[in-house]
């Protein structure tokens, strides 16, 4: 089975607020698909 474009899951901002906040990560959205890497010391 084939899928589409239409199937994948887009993340928003409404989204990262449901995530539980971690001191040594960095959460971002960059065209519907969330990126996690560690904050910058």
């Amino acid at each position: 089975m084939n899928q589409t474009i239409s199937d994948e899951v887009r993340w928003t901002t409404s989204d990262l607020e449901l995530l539980a906040t971690e001191d040594c990560k960095r959460y971002e959205i960059i065209h519907g698909e969330l990126f996690v890497s560690r904050a910058p010391d």
